[in-house]
């Protein structure tokens, strides 16, 4: 019998978006502990058009020519010892690489539930943005309700996912964009004082707009 096969995004080479192709690879089979995803959707990042251009290579254990960090999708496969998922379960989450794929394999731990009121699709544009912005401002800053935060580069994947989060904390949140649409939009998401970037300003402007006080938390998302 034929081993099952899927279709997969592959990189031939590095180089512009003309080194990609469609090619046959095996079905992944899911270890005791892992589930298959039939994949919905695959986010598009920065590391993967680095990582297309040979500028950020793919970690070890992942296929370094598939693309692809950000997955959403329908388990269609579980290991024998996964207890958390069943099949048809909605989906989506990080990988090291081959989202760009039918499918991929994630240990069970690794998997996240779609919220309801989320179309499948759509919650591959999630992972990545929210949990970089959750760990940042959560896990390693503690951000508590009536605490203030400067975000940079406000308008960005993470930046529009860290205004949201922040507002839902109880957090004051000031932002900063050289673009004055972007600072419109993350208004619209909850953005409090929108400051101008771009020159050494911002740091005057955050300085009076907070009494002389300052932040508790800053997320820098333009220095890295």
């Amino acid at each position: 019998m034929a081993e099952p096969t899927m279709r997969a995004v592959v990189m031939a080479e590095p180089g512009p978006p003309e080194v990609l192709r469609i090619e046959a690879r095996p079905r992944p089979i899911p270890g005791p502990h892992e589930v298959r995803v039939r994949v919905a959707a695959s986010g598009l990042n920065r590391a993967d058009l680095l990582q297309r251009r040979g500028r950020y290579p793919a970690p070890p254990g992942v296929p370094a020519d598939i693309l692809g960090l950000e997955y959403s999708g329908v388990v269609d496969a579980v290991g024998e010892r996964v207890g958390q998922w069943s099949p048809g379960d909605r989906v989506m989450g990080l990988v090291g690489g081959g989202g760009y794929a039918e499918a991929v394999v994630v240990h069970e731990d690794e998997v996240l539930p779609i919220p309801d009121v989320v179309e499948t699709v759509d919650g591959a544009a999630l992972p990545e943005a929210f949990l970089t912005a959750w760990d940042a401002m959560d896990l390693q800053m503690g951000l508590a309700a009536g605490e203030t935060v400067l975000i940079h580069a406000v308008g960005s994947g993470v930046g529009t996912a860290a205004v949201q989060l922040a507002s839902l904390t109880g957090a004051r949140v000031l932002g900063t964009s050289r673009t004055p649409e972007k600072l419109r939009r993350a208004t619209d998401l909850g953005l409090d004082e929108a400051i101008p970037g771009g020159g050494a300003a911002w740091a005057e402007v955050v300085m009076e707009r907070t009494g002389g006080r300052g932040v508790d938390v800053i997320v820098d998302l333009v220095g890295g």
